[in-house]
């Protein structure tokens, strides 16, 4: 019997990747939002000061959540610091079993938000 890779339920091994892509995907929907965003509020200015005040209010809420999201995708895909080995069999054994053990950070690519609303 084959298990489904892609199914990411809780507590499987394929958990941690699964939510590593839903953020990859969360990030990508987030962009495409950001270019709406920016031409909705580039009419929203063209109209009356209530008008204009929502499109700031949006503006900021776009932007404390890229910040957000972006704090998020950084502390997510940080890896902790490399120390220097020591040479000896131990050293290597145990190099050999990370090898082997898949981190699911590695195997999905870092994705860097793009600034799409900026302050006019």
């Amino acid at each position: 019997m084959e298990r489904k890779v892609g199914s990411g339920r809780k507590g499987t091994v394929d958990e941690e990747e699964y939510l590593l892509k839903s953020l990859t995907k969360l990030a990508a929907r987030f962009v495409t939002i950001q270019a709406e965003a920016r031409d909705l509020l580039h009419h929203l200015l063209q109209f009356t000061p209530e008008h204009r005040k929502e499109g700031m209010a949006m503006q900021k809420h776009l932007t404390d959540f890229g910040d957000e999201l972006q704090r998020s995708l950084n502390e997510v895909w940080m890896k902790p610091g490399e120390e220097t080995p020591i040479d000896s069999w131990a050293t290597r054994m145990e190099q050999l079993e990370k090898a082997r053990r898949a981190n699911p950070v590695d195997k999905v690519p870092e994705l860097e938000l793009s600034r799409g609303i900026q302050q006019r």
